[in-house]
């Protein structure tokens, strides 16, 4: 949630009143994805995503893939996978 929080902050800054294009890069995605559904349109020009991690869905499917836990939202998955974020 803070990091969510820091590029709302970030982004509403830099676009001092205008929409600002949003690039994602590793594992920043999750937080940007977060950031970019709440700050909506009135935020956010576009969003763009590289080099994402897998989604929650993949990561549980698979145990052999690492992950950081700064990247799972603690009983998000149950409702949505992050990558949903980006549709």
């Amino acid at each position: 949630g803070k990091r969510a929080e820091d590029v709302l902050a970030a982004a509403k800054y830099a676009g001092a009143g205008y929409p600002v294009e949003l690039i994602a890069q590793g594992r920043t995605a999750v937080a940007a994805a977060h950031a970019r559904f709440v700050g909506g349109k009135e935020l956010f020009s576009g969003f763009t995503v590289e080099n994402a991690p897998a989604s929650w869905g993949e990561l549980f499917e698979n145990d052999a893939q690492p992950y950081r836990f700064a990247d799972v939202v603690n009983n998000a998955w149950r409702y949505y996978d992050w990558t949903d974020l980006c549709r």
